[in-house]
């Protein structure tokens, strides 16, 4: 699942607990490593394709 908070793009296999965030300069996934579970409304769940969009530099 894919999810954009505060124009970052992160993902994983809960929306509560993401696994990795996309580094737009590296173009490449990085573990996250911030606060986990993540509150309530912390993000939007976005599509594959939006995703797509966001991980464009």
């Amino acid at each position: 699942m894919f999810i954009e908070s505060q124009q970052v793009l992160y993902e994983g296999a809960s929306y509560y607990w993401p696994e990795k965030v996309w580094n737009v300069t590296a173009q490449k996934w990085q573990s996250y490593k911030g606060q986990v579970p993540k509150p309530q409304a912390w993000g939007d769940i976005v599509s594959e394709a939006e995703a797509e969009e966001w991980k464009r530099p």
